[in-house]
This record gives C-alpha cells, structure tokens and sequence, in this order.
C-alpha cells in the first residue's frame, strides 16, 4: 500500500538464544548509581534551592525576593548546561496522565469545577515552558525552538483558553473558571496582555452538562497542542545539552568547575557500576568454574555471477574468498565450505502452489483440504506478472491462502486484505483433460460416459454431500465448441435420471426428455461420469487455438475437460490418492430404433421393475426421430474421413488384426 506508515516489516526469523536473554542476568540491570549528568545538574538545582545564601554583610541586592528566601539557586539556574538538563528530565506523561483523569470524571460527572480542573495540567505545561523561555540565553537553540512554538501555535492556544474561560460565563454566569494565568512571567510574548473577546461557540447543546461536554473536545485539541510541543522539546533535549557541553562559550567559572566535577565523578561511577558484572565473572569462572567457548566463524551465503565470456568456473572447496575490512578495519577472509561448479543456469520462472488446509480434529488425519491457489508468476505484485508499485518489493515465498484467515495488526494490513480479496484470482481447479476424436460430436443427443478408477469414490460421495445440501456442484465440465470452450455444470437431477436412463439399455435415447438441460451424473457402483449433451448443445469439434484460447493445448482433437470445484473440502488423504490414469471413454451420439422384440422384452423388464410405459412416451416411440443427428463422420486408418455416400473399405483394402474404423458425428 503506497504512503502507509503501519510498519508492517516483522522480523520473521523466530526468537534466538540472545533473544530469551534474561536482563536480570545483564551486569547492567540494577547499576549502583543510575543517574546522568543531567539528573545531577538538576538534583544541584534543587538542592541549592533549600540552602540559605548570606551575602557580604551590609550589602544590599534588589532583585525583589524576601532576605529569607535568598537561596544559592541562582547560581545554578540561568546556566544553559542546566536548562537542558530541566528539559532532559521532564516528565511529559504526568500531565497527560492528570488530564486523563480529570476528562474522564468529567465525562461521568460534567461540573464546572471539573471542567475548571481540566486547564490545570495545560497551565502547568504553560508555565514550565514560560520559566524555561525566561532563563534561556536568546543565543542558543532551545530559545529559538520556544519562540517559535509561540508565535506560531502555541500563542494562540493560550488566547483561546482565555476566550473559553470568559465564554463559559454564557453557560453558567455564577461560575467564574478562574485559571491562574497569574505565574507566567512573559505576559507580552504570550499574549496575555492583550484584549481577548468571550468565545461561547464552543458550549454547544441545550443543558449545562451538554455544553460542557462540547466544550471539553476543544480544550483537548489545546491540551495536545502543548503536550505534542513538549514531547518534541524532550526529545531535542540531547541537541540542546550537547550544545551546552560543547559549544556554549558562556559557563560562569564555577559552573565550568562543577560541571568538570561531573565529568570526573561520571568516572566514579562506571567503575562503581562495574562491581555487578565482577561479582558475575567471579561467580561464573570462580565458583561455577564455566569456560569461556570458543569462537566461532562466521558464515555467509555468497551468490557468485559469471563473465559474460565464460561457460562454466569450478570453486574447489577452500577458496579464500576477501570481504573488505570490518569496523575496526581489520580484513575479512571467507573460505568455501564444498566444491561448486558455477555455470551460466538461470531461474527462468518463479511458480507458487498454495493447498490451504482446516485441520478439524486433534490429528493430522482430521485435515481437510480446503482450496488450492495458484500463481504462476509468484515473484510480482498479484501473482499474474504485474509489476510491483514502489519500493517495497515482497512476495510470498510459498504462495498465499485466503486473506481473511489471518487477524490483521493494524488498519494498513486491513485495507491490504479487503483489496486482495476482491483482486483475488489465484483460486486454482484441479482436474484431468482427455483429447480423442471420439469426442468429435457435431449434433444430436450426446452421451459421454469416463470409468474413473477407485479414487473416485471420495469425488462421488463428495458430491453427494454437495447435492443433499444444494449447494455447488463439484464438478464443471468443458468441450471446444463450434465458436468457444462451452461448459456443463449442472447435475441432473434423481427424477430426470430414471426418466432419460429408462430406455438406454436398448441404445435408445427417451424422446420424451428434450426438456432436460446439458447436465452430468453419477453411477456410484461403477465409478462412471454421465455428461449429456441435449440438441440444442454445440457441437464439439476439434481444438483450434484461435477459438479456444480459454485453455491451451498442444492437440488437433477435440477436448474434454473436467475440473473440480475449487473449494474442495476433501479430506487430506483422499486428496492425496485422487489420480486419473486406467480411465475407459465410451460415447453415445443419437439413438437406434431397436427392434420389436428387443424393445417389448425391454417394456416387460420395466413392467417387473415398477416403472410404466407412459403414453406420452407411446406417443413419441410412434413418431420417433432421429434425434436431431443430421452428420455421420466416417475414417479408416489410411484414406481419413471417407464419403458416407459411396462405398468404401472400412478397414483399408488391406485389412488385418488391429485396424481400426471410426463412426461419428
């Protein structure tokens, strides 16, 4: 799917043994001291902040802040280094997790007050930023970064909380929201000083507790304006503190000093974290007593490509093969692991077969073969040869079963699944085809006739099922028409089966049945596929590439194929021995008028069998025809199809054992 952004690679290679790694095990895990650079420069800030700082006595400092609130803070917080560190440490989730929780009361219980609350954790963020913009230098990168999310966003934001807060006096004019916008210090740069109008747009809905509720959608798209800035802020938090560390020119000398004391101290700690993985090492190789492996080569699969100018190149097993240096620039050497004899072979075509399988039991035997996909160009985008869009080229290796079945992970592999679905042309029919001129049928009332061997009988039973359940048939079967491939799917049902079978055995088709459709059905005891053909069905002729591009073969004979439904559901053995050889082909084109006496010995069978000669069918035998055949074909071995009209030598003018003559239609 192009512009999708779901991350849909999946690392597929299974889980290894550094995967199962326990971090319990890792020296790392639980380190004695754990705290950074930036976490010390801002416990120092804090710390100075409770320490009382006494100035050289009779001097005087006007800076506004009460004698006993003189603390060594100022020493710490307008240094750049510090101001990172502050942005380093913040933790943005605690104001997402406050408003939460009041949106959510809000929701059950819709107050003013709660509604009030909602704006604390948005004036927090508020204020934190406007403390930061205030002791940020205008020469570094953090200050440029606040100004700008003022002036182009963040500005506004505030102004709608004030026009909020004097709409809601709209909604309930007892109720003052009174948010405490009074702590920022840049008034000007955030607009409060300017005159804001009342917004009341917001509170829609005929009750109170309506309007509030319409009001608390818009003071989230403010809350998210702020947290998504300070979210970004944290994340840029690095640039800003390595930028302090580097090439900030301005530390006041004993800012230099303790941050030099960090760096030195920063090696203290690494040696004290490092007691964790001694106390491992002793306790592996002391007490344990485990050795240490030894190493272990690498390997690599190399795919080696001719010179145009050469046939064939033999690689004796051995072979240093170079690759190039590693990280730390020492050479790579390789050596082959067997003989090759690399030739100019090429993979010409990529083809995928896919048996989708339901496994409806506790055992193997219990599968069921559901369908079978094909894609005879596995390796493009639809299976088919199209080409694939964009950069992300994947394939499936082993082909592909329906995309409903597996749950999607996330909406991108949803819509991929719903368009491959209705694209989906890759459902594949099995079956056999049989070219022979016995097929060549050009009118009348056809019966085709296949003996299938024994495996069959999981087809016949399948169908069984199938038509006690009126659902499709298994069967679909096609000839080459006069014009295209033309196709008989429909069963015949029981009553029309004893109607046309009744005077078969006499090779007479019953006149009465030129109602019945181009149908099939099936002899259970004799493992036998019927296929009729009534009048008013094509001819069959022989197969002509040009009119039968349907399906391809390399015959002059017409054709007869016969495909199963693909949506098997055949149990898993029984597809597995299904199999097509020692068939017989028997056809039946018109009928012959039997004699009287064959043909009362057949009505007396009928009449002990249960079954009448009706008049209708008197009627018909009365006036029989030929069933609509009008063209008789005749060939010998050597002169081909002969003159029905004049005479001829049906097993040549030379006959002998094994020639054969052949009489259609």
């Amino acid at each position: 799917m192009k512009n999708c952004n779901c991350g849909s690679d999946i690392n597929r290679d299974g889980s290894g043994q550094l995967q199962r790694y326990l971090k319990a095990l890792d020296p790392t895990y639980a380190p004695i001291d754990d705290r950074s650079t930036e976490d010390l420069l801002v416990y120092a800030k804090r710390y100075a902040a409770q320490i009382r700082f006494y100035d050289i006595p009779e001097s005087k400092i006007n800076d506004g802040i009460a004698v006993k609130r003189i603390s060594w803070r100022e020493f710490f917080r307008r240094d750049m280094s510090v101001i990172a560190a502050s942005v380093s440490v913040t933790d943005a989730n605690s104001f997402k997790k406050e408003y939460d929780e009041v949106n959510e009361r809000l929701q059950l219980f819709p107050k003013p007050e709660i509604y009030a609350a909602l704006y604390a954790p948005i004036v927090g963020m508020l204020k934190k930023i406007d403390r930061w913009l205030s002791v940020a230098i205008p020469e570094n990168p953090l200050y440029a970064d606040l100004k700008l999310a003022i002036d182009s966003d963040l500005k506004q934001q505030v102004q709608k909380i004030m026009a909020y807060e004097e709409g809601f006096l709209f909604v309930d004019p007892a109720f003052d929201l009174k948010l405490d916008l009074a702590g920022v210090e840049n008034k000007e740069i955030w607009g409060l000083t300017e005159t804001v109008p009342p917004d009341a747009t917001i509170y829609k809905g005929t009750t109170p507790e309506e309007k509030i509720i319409s009001a608390s959608l818009f003071a989230e798209d403010i809350f998210h304006a702020f947290y998504n800035f300070l979210n970004r802020l944290i994340a840029d938090s690095e640039k800003y503190f390595q930028f302090a560390m580097e090439q900030y020119p301005a530390h006041q000398p004993h800012m230099a000093l303790f941050i030099t004391f960090l760096q030195l101290f920063n090696k203290a700690q690494q040696q004290m974290n490092g007691l964790t993985g001694k106390m491992l090492d002793f306790y592996y190789k002391e007490v344990l007593h485990l050795e240490t492996k030894s190493s272990v080569p690498d390997k690599a699969h190399i795919v080696f490509e001719l010179a145009k100018d050469v046939t064939e190149y033999d690689v004796a097993a051995g072979t240093t093969l170079k690759a190039g240096p590693d990280k730390s620039g020492k050479e790579q050497f390789y050596k082959t692991t067997g003989d090759l004899v690399v030739n100019q072979a090429r993979v010409k075509e990529l083809k995928t077969i896919f048996v989708e399988k339901v496994q409806k039991g506790v055992t193997t035997a219990s599968e069921t073969i559901h369908a079978i996909y094909a894609r005879p160009v596995a390796n493009s985008y639809d299976g088919f040869g199209k080409k694939f869009e964009g950069t992300d080229i994947k394939w499936p290796t082993f082909g592909i079963g329906n995309p409903e079945k597996p749950k999607p992970t996330n909406p991108c592999e949803r819509i991929d699944q719903i368009k491959a679905l209705a694209k989906r042309t890759d459902l594949a029919k099995i079956g056999f085809s049989i070219a022979s001129p016995q097929l060549l049928m050009q009118g009348g009332k056809r019966l085709i006739e296949i003996k299938l061997n024994a495996t069959a009988a999981a087809l016949f039973a399948k169908q069984q099922q199938m038509t006690t359940a009126n659902s499709a048939n298994l069967f679909e079967i096609w000839f080459t028409g006069d014009k295209e491939w033309f196709k008989v799917e429909k069963v015949m049902t029981a009553a029309d089966q004893i109607r046309f079978k009744k005077f078969l055995p006499v090779n007479t088709f019953n006149p009465t049945t030129n109602d019945i459709e181009a149908s099939y059905y099936l002899i259970k005891e004799t493992n036998s596929l019927f296929v009729y053909l009534p009048m008013a069905s094509p001819p069959v002729i022989e197969y002509s590439t040009k009119l039968h591009t349907a399906f391809a073969y390399t015959t002059t004979q017409p054709v007869m194929q016969v495909m199963l439904n693909p949506e098997l559901d055949l149990k898993s053995a029984d597809y597995k021995n299904l199999s097509a050889d020692n068939l017989s082909l028997h056809v039946k084109v018109g009928s012959v008028l039997p004699n009287a006496a064959k043909f009362t010995q057949h009505l007396e069978q009928l009449k002990l069998n249960g079954i009448d000669f009706t008049q209708d069918e008197r009627n018909a035998f009365e006036r029989f025809s030929l069933d609509g055949l009008s063209k008789l074909v005749l060939q010998n071995e050597s002169a081909g199809v002969l003159p029905p009209g004049k005479p001829f030598d049906p097993f040549t003018a030379y006959p002998n054992k094994g020639k054969s003559f052949y009489i259609g239609s």
